[in-house]
């Protein structure tokens, strides 16, 4: 969605990346996966994918194996990760028709 007037401020989801440390070097990230549903959205589908680097300010960001595209229905969803190294993570939204 193109920010418009009938879905202004929707198509940013406000959707919160978190994670803690859960020993053993693991990290769990969690997010609720929105579903796209306020007006101006009829047919439309939120995908997420959750995405890593090594340095924060420069890089490509890649996404995590197994959560590429996750589509959106209100769902929490909990990643488990092992980091090689420092790694930072972010989490991508986009809409489909």
């Amino acid at each position: 969605c193109i920010p418009s007037a009938t879905c202004a401020g929707e198509w940013r989801t406000d959707t919160r990346l978190q994670g803690r440390g859960t020993g053993a070097n693991e990290v769990t990230l969690q997010f609720v996966a929105k579903q796209a549903s306020s007006p101006g959205y009829f047919g439309m589908t939120r995908h997420y994918a959750v995405e890593s680097r090594a340095d924060l300010g420069s890089g490509q960001w890649d996404p995590v194996a197994s959560y590429e595209d996750i589509t959106g229905s209100g769902q929490t969803v909990t990643v488990a990760v092992v980091p090689v190294g420092r790694r930072f993570y972010h989490l991508n939204a986009w809409l489909t028709p």
